[in-house]
């Protein structure tokens, strides 16, 4: 009885997501993530820009494993979200509202898949609420 219980406390606790990661760290990364999923078409480009810089400057610190993992995730999402960037600049070039409508929807989904993905970062970094 005694084996079963410790067995399911243990099989509880995995997936709660325990981590030696330092929130710390990327506050400021996760700062200027949110800033940008707020931001409208005209703001996105500049905060684009500071997601980018401080998911560099993540680069230069010394990292534990879980760290380096919740920065790889961070750093798809930069990439997603720059890909959206690089659409939305086509639709300010775009002279037929076909066009616009067509990068503006494309940009939509690469900025829903760039949040998808800094959710799962949080999500690595924070581990799972089970409470």
């Amino acid at each position: 009885m005694r084996r079963t219980w410790i067995l399911s406390l243990i099989v509880i606790a995995l997936p709660c997501g325990c981590t030696d990661a330092d929130p710390q760290k990327f506050k400021a990364a996760f700062d200027a993530a949110q800033a940008l999923e707020q931001a409208d078409i005209v703001s996105f480009t500049s905060y684009r820009e500071l997601f980018a810089n401080e998911v560099l400057a993540l680069e230069s610190v010394t990292m534990t494993t879980s760290e380096k993992q919740i920065l790889a995730i961070l750093r798809q999402a930069e990439t997603e979200m720059r890909l959206a960037d690089i659409c939305l600049d086509r639709c300010r070039s775009e002279t037929s509202e076909e066009g616009r409508e067509s990068c503006q929807e494309v940009a939509k989904e690469l900025i829903a898949s760039g949040s998808a993905i800094l959710t799962r970062a949080r999500f690595q970094l924070g581990g799972w609420l089970a409470f």
